[in-house]
């Protein structure tokens, strides 16, 4: 098999092993922290990572940890409907040219980017909410979910981005990825 094969291979594994890190932080630990959270909102670590990994390794690997990520949400948060592997997707794949085009992937860049993603992640809890539940109120829904989920993602997403960057610096020297 080639090298290029291996390298294809291992960065699945380490990355994929991030995604389930932080599935299982999410719904392990943070969900019981949610308690201390207004309302109950649990943060969206698989948008963060979706997003670090995006940034640390490109479009094409942030476009396919987003649809792992949205898989890994939509089987551990048993919604009937689920965008998430599309609109992670879209995240990892934008955060993914962001990083090469314009913007960096340093602390201040994740920042910005997180705070689009989401944004981007609350436009789709607020269809879901729509379409499972159309009783809700616009005003009850961005009091109750919205707003306290976006806050509590941005909050604890930090979790996500200093080990992810220290993860990417080993894996760039170890697979000889420019950086």
């Amino acid at each position: 098999m080639s090298q290029q094969f291996h390298t294809a291979v291992r960065r699945l594994v380490i990355w994929g092993g991030v995604l389930f890190a932080a599935a299982i932080l999410q719904t392990s630990l943070l969900a019981r922290l949610a308690q201390a959270i207004p309302y109950g909102a649990v943060p969206d670590l698989l948008l963060a990572a979706t997003v670090a990994v995006a940034i640390f390794d490109g479009e094409r690997t942030g476009a396919l940890a987003g649809i792992a990520a949205g898989i890994f949400a939509g089987a551990l948060g048993g919604t009937g409907i689920n965008l998430l592997p599309v609109a992670y997707m879209l995240c990892g794949y934008v955060c993914g040219i962001w990083s090469t085009m314009s913007l960096s992937s340093n602390f201040p860049s994740w920042c910005v980017y997180m705070l689009t993603t989401g944004l981007a992640r609350a436009a789709v809890t607020l269809v879901t909410i729509a379409l499972s539940y159309p009783d809700y109120t616009l005003l009850d829904v961005a009091a109750h979910i919205l707003l306290p989920e976006y806050a509590a993602t941005l909050l604890f997403s930090v979790l996500i981005y200093f080990p992810v960057r220290r993860i990417a610096q080993s894996v760039n020297r170890r697979l000889r990825i420019p950086e």
